[in-house]
C-alpha cells in the first residue's frame, strides 16, 4: 500500500510538472500571432516581453509592424525559413541592439528598422538580393554596414552601401565617424532617396557622374560645408536644412536647380550658375540669407518667390 501511495504521488508530481512545461511552451508559442498570407506563413504579431527573441521555424515573412513600438526586445535572432522583412515591422523598437539575419533572407522592404535608436551595426547575409529604396533608412544612429564577401548583389565602397555593379547607391550610414568627405563613384547611377539624410560627420560629397537623386537624399547633413558635382545631375536632389553648408559648384551642362533645392541651408555663400541652366524652381533658396543672388539673365526661367 505504501509503495502504492508513493507511485501514484511520482505520477501526480511527473503530470504536474509536465502540464507547467505545456503550458510554458504554449505561453510562448501565444506571443507569436502567425498567419498564411499569400501562401507563406507570416509573422504578423510578437506581443512578448523576452528581451532575446527566436523568430519561429516555418515563418516565410515577419509582416508589417509586427514587432513594432515593443519596448523590451534587445537582440532578434532569424530561422532559417524567414526569406523577407517588411515594412516598419522593428519600427520603433528603441532597445533593439543586435539583429541576426539568417543566411536565406533575401529581401528587406521598405524601413524595417525605422527609429531603432540603439541599432549601430547589419550585416547582410550572402543571399539577400533586394533592398526596396527605403529599405534602410531611418536608423539615426547606424555606424557600419557590412556586407558577405559571396553576396552576388551589394558591396561596400568608401562606406556606402552599392548594388554589386555600383550603379546604385544605397545609403551612407548616418553615424560613420572615419571619413569626413564622400565621392560618389563615377559608375553610379542613381542615389537613393534618404540615402544621406541626417549624416552628422561628412563634410563634403564629390559627385563624379550624372546622376538622378531620391528624395531627400541629402537633407539635414548636420556636418556638410561644401557640395561639388563634376557632372551634370539627370535629376536633381534637394539640400533642405544643410544650415553648414557654404559651397556648391554645379557641372556645365546643368539645366536646373529645383524647387526648395537649398530650402533652409541659411549659411550658403556661394554657388555658380553655370551658362546651360534654363530653370530655377520656387523657393529654391528659401532661408538662404547669406547668399547674394545675381541678375539672371531672360533665357532662365525663375519661380517666384526664389527666396
Amino acid at each position: 500500500m505504501k509503495n502504492k501511495l508513493i507511485l501514484i504521488g511520482i505520477i501526480t508530481l511527473m503530470c504536474g510538472i509536465l502540464m507547467l512545461n505545456t503550458n510554458s511552451v504554449s505561453a510562448a508559442k501565444s506571443k507569436f500571432t502567425i498567419k498564411t498570407i499569400d501562401g507563406k506563413k507570416t509573422l504578423v504579431k510578437y506581443n512578448g516581453k523576452n528581451k532575446i527573441v527566436q523568430v519561429p521555424k516555418g515563418v516565410v515573412e515577419i509582416g508589417e509592424f509586427a514587432f513594432k513600438n515593443n519596448k523590451h526586445i534587445e537582440k532578434v535572432k532569424f530561422s532559417s525559413t524567414v526569406t523577407t522583412i517588411k515594412h516598419g515591422c522593428f519600427e520603433n523598437c528603441k532597445k533593439l541592439k543586435v539583429v541576426k539575419f539568417n543566411k536565406n533572407l533575401k529581401r528587406i522592404i521598405d524601413q524595417p528598422f525605422r527609429d531603432c535608436i540603439n541599432l549601430k551595426k547589419l550585416r547582410l547575409n550572402k543571399n539577400i538580393k533586394h533592398i526596396s529604396e527605403f529599405g534602410l533608412i531611418g536608423m539615426p544612429n547606424l555606424e557600419k554596414i557590412t556586407v558577405a564577401k559571396q553576396n552576388k548583389y551589394f558591396k561596400i565602397y568608401k562606406g556606402a552601401l552599392y548594388s554589386k555593379n555600383m550603379k546604385e547607391l544605397l545609403i551612407y550610414p548616418g553615424k560613420a565617424k572615419k571619413r569626413k568627405e564622400c565621392s560618389i563613384s563615377k559608375k553610379t547611377r542613381f542615389v537613393n532617396a534618404c540615402a544621406f539624410s541626417n549624416n552628422k560627420y561628412l563634410k563634403k560629397i564629390v559627385v563624379k557622374n550624372s546622376v538622378a537623386i531620391g528624395e531627400d537624399a541629402f537633407d539635414s547633413m548636420k556636418a556638410l560645408k561644401t557640395v561639388i558635382f563634376e557632372k551634370p545631375y539627370r535629376v536633381s536632389g534637394e539640400f533642405h536644412n544643410c544650415k553648414n553648408l557654404t559651397t556648391v559648384k554645379l557641372a556645365e551642362g546643368t539645366e536646373q536647380i529645383c524647387e526648395e533645392q537649398f530650402y533652409g541651408c541659411k549659411n550658403l555663400t556661394a554657388i555658380n550658375f553655370p551658362n546651360s541652366l534654363k530653370f530655377i524652381g520656387k523657393n529654391a533658396f528659401k532661408g538662404c540669407t547669406k547668399l547674394v543672388l545675381p541678375e539672371f539673365a531672360d533665357t532662365i526661367t525663375v519661380e517666384k518667390p526664389i527666396r
